[in-house]
């Protein structure tokens, strides 16, 4: 069996999703030298705060996304 040698580094993106995460996040931030990006999941994180949110992403009713013209 023949081995590949990668040649682009593999990246990570973080999610935080909750309190603790927020409270934590420069230390996520310097983990890896690996990670990229790092964004926040407001509904995961409302909930962990006890807060109610309105609907997101696919619980709307006309809530798509689009792709090559065509709705999803």
């Amino acid at each position: 069996m023949r081995r590949r040698t990668r040649t682009k580094p593999i990246a990570f993106e973080g999610i935080i999703e909750s309190a603790a995460g927020i409270s934590h996040v420069e230390e996520i931030a310097k983990a890896s030298p690996r990670l990229q990006a790092m964004s926040l999941g407001s509904a995961d994180f409302a909930a962990s705060m006890g807060m109610q949110t309105t609907g997101i992403g696919g619980t709307q009713e006309n809530y798509h996304m689009l792709r090559e013209g065509a709705k999803h």
